[in-house]
């Protein structure tokens, strides 16, 4: 659950929560005497006395869903076209359901205006099963781990045509899953026997909804 407490400094200058993950730097608001600081479930940050604090996007923006058609690629295995967004590639069939590895969804995102000076936010979505690598006309912007799910992509937009690829990693567990059902012999005998073969799938791939924010 969400925590709320109260920091009390000796200093004069005020406080500054800096959260790597965002990555941004936020003042904390003066109450009760101290410094107000809210943190989401498992969340965390560092705590500096002042600074410089990022500004934060104002105005209420603009949503652009990219429930378009996707492609998606597993290496080895599959590639298809999604309508509509993505989907993780564990509801896609058994086969899909036992990939590990990497797989890459793609999109071409059309913008009739350029966004300019625009701030440009990336929102993968309710979850992202592990992690992902988002590339926008092959410039890499980063890996997400946890959440929030969001990737800055200010200045990377152009009026036009661009290309968005997420790469997203998943853990070995499916494909141990996958073997214990129908053993190849790929994988070294104890290893395969680490899950059971009706054990449940890890959701794998991109949830979604994908939807891009522009604060201007």
């Amino acid at each position: 659950v969400p925590v709320t407490v109260i920091l009390r400094s000796t200093a004069s200058e005020g406080l500054v929560a800096w959260d790597p993950v965002a990555p941004a730097r936020r003042p904390l608001t003066r109450s009760g005497g101290g410094h107000e600081l809210t943190l989401p479930a498992l969340g965390s940050v560092f705590v500096l006395g002042g600074g410089t604090a990022d500004a934060a996007p104002s105005g209420p923006g603009t949503e652009l869903p990219l429930d378009g058609d996707w492609r998606l690629t597993l290496p080895g295995l599959l590639e298809t076209t999604l309508h509509g967004g993505p989907v993780p590639w564990t509801a896609l069939g058994p086969a899909a359901a036992g990939f590990a590895g990497v797989g890459t969804y793609a999109t071409d995102l059309v913008l009739d205006d350029d966004p300019g000076d625009a701030v440009v936010l990336l929102d993968l979505g309710a979850d992202v099963g592990d992690l992902a690598r988002v590339r926008v006309d092959g410039v890499d912007r980063g890996v997400v781990w946890t959440e929030p799910w969001r990737v800055d992509l200010t200045g990377l937009l152009r009026q036009g045509r661009t290309t968005v690829e997420i790469d997203v990693a998943n853990a070995w567990m499916n494909r141990l899953i996958a073997e214990a059902a129908a053993p190849t012999g790929d994988i070294f005998g104890p290893v395969a026997e680490v899950y059971e073969p009706d054990a449940p799938v890890q959701t794998s791939g991109l949830t979604g909804p994908v939807v891009l924010h522009l604060y201007r």
